[in-house]
């Protein structure tokens, strides 16, 4: 048993062995590192298994916590792939229509230009053909026109003669109307 003697060696009363340390001494010593002292005794195994279970919690949910990340980095990674794949694709499909466009636009152009082509050389066969034609009707008129004057000249000549030969032969009217009848049938059957 400790002994209940002053600092002096005095013997202290029960009241006095009650009280505890002196005045200095409790200024010496913390109450707050007695308190926790005692807290240590009462709770100190309590305290530790909360905290160690704490660090257990901590430690299982940052392990979850790392296991979502992962996965939704994952999924993050998986879904970035896929919509640039798509992306890819979309841009293999418009490139594939861009050339398909640029092709049917380069077919259209070509045949445009051909048919432009034939529509021209068609209108210069058309004019050639037509100046042709104009042409040989011209000749025609012309060759015409050269016959019919001879025949005009011929016919006058056969007439200046009939009518010379009439007037020599004296034959009467009668005769000279057929024969002018008859040469006027000559000349239409000749046109």
């Amino acid at each position: 048993m400790a002994d209940n003697k002053d600092d002096q060696g005095k013997p202290l009363t029960n009241n006095e062995s009650k009280k505890g340390p002196t005045d200095d001494q409790a200024a010496k010593h913390d109450p707050n590192a007695d308190l926790t002292a005692l807290r240590d005794i009462l709770f100190g195994q309590a305290e530790h298994q909360i905290r160690r279970r704490l660090a257990e919690i901590e430690q299982t949910m940052l392990d979850k916590f790392d296991a979502v990340n992962q996965s939704i980095d994952k999924q993050f990674t998986e879904l970035k792939a896929q919509i640039e794949q798509n992306n890819r694709h979309h841009e293999a499909q418009l490139d594939a229509f861009n050339n398909n466009h640029e092709e049917a636009e380069a077919n259209l152009k070509e045949f445009a230009d051909k048919l432009a082509s034939e529509l021209e050389m068609s209108d210069t066969n058309n004019r050639q053909e037509a100046d042709e034609i104009n042409k040989r009707i011209e000749q025609e008129l012309q060759l015409l026109n050269e016959k019919y004057d001879q025949k005009f000249v011929e016919a006058l000549a056969k007439l200046d003669s009939v009518t010379k030969e009439l007037s020599s032969s004296k034959t009467d009217r009668k005769t000279l109307a057929n024969l002018l009848a008859t040469m006027a049938v000559n000349l239409e059957t000749d046109q």
